[in-house]
């Protein structure tokens, strides 16, 4: 298995315990939990787990996104068929839901209970975390070390295969062919994550949740 940033391979490392040997896909298939891109400051992170993440799943130590911008089931699809009728031809899309879109209110509810708390307090424990910044002369060299590393993390995505929990902070993907591979995938969050075409959208249909937002 060989990833583009060795960043991200140093955070699979230290998680699966495994300094020289070589990655096999079925080392990889025990990451759980992926949450990965960029921060608010411009650097990029990397958040992982082998543990199963609890489902239905809600962060509760973020903000309202899991209790507005959740959507399941009959509301999944919809939102997925509205999406590609209204974007079939755009060339930059960004998923978004809120409480007026489709409401869920025993997502809501779920997302604020004691329940919830506690399974999210349990299993963040289990997360290991990495982040990469590189500094600078120009701005021209930053630029382009940033945009660079925004496409190779997306493409290192894919290696993923037995990811049930993908939570995606910013990046930029050709479409959502990538999703196509991930087969184990049941939560997948996207937070102002940019896509080219609407090309295998479909294939979010076979999700638990989606939860999509943007700052």
């Amino acid at each position: 298995m060989i990833f583009t940033q060795k960043w991200i391979e140093d955070a699979i490392r230290k998680v699966l315990n495994c300094k020289d040997e070589v990655i096999t896909d079925e080392d990889i298939a025990q990451i759980k939990y992926l949450r990965i891109g960029e921060t608010f400051d411009n650097q990029f992170f990397i958040e992982i787990s082998l543990e199963n993440p609890p489902l239905p799943f809600a962060s509760t130590s973020g903000g309202d996104e899991w209790g507005f911008c959740c959507v399941r089931d009959d509301n999944l699809k919809s939102f997925i068929d509205q999406t590609i009728a209204e974007e079939k031809n755009s060339i930059d899309i960004q998923l978004s839901l809120g409480l007026s879109d489709y409401k869920d209110e025993e997502m809501r509810q779920y997302a604020y209970s004691d329940k919830a708390k506690r399974a999210w307090n349990t299993f963040k424990e289990s997360i290991t975390s990495n982040s990469y910044y590189k500094e600078f002369e120009n701005d021209t060299a930053y630029d382009t070390w940033y945009e660079q590393s925004q496409i190779n993390i997306a493409k290192d995505i894919v290696h993923f295969k037995g990811v049930q929990v993908l939570r995606i902070n910013g990046l930029e993907f050709d479409d959502f062919k990538v999703f196509k591979k991930l087969s184990e995938l049941k939560v997948l969050e996207l937070v102002e994550t940019n896509f080219h075409s609407i090309s295998e959208m479909e294939e979010l249909k076979k999700l638990e949740q989606l939860c999509c937002w943007l700052d």
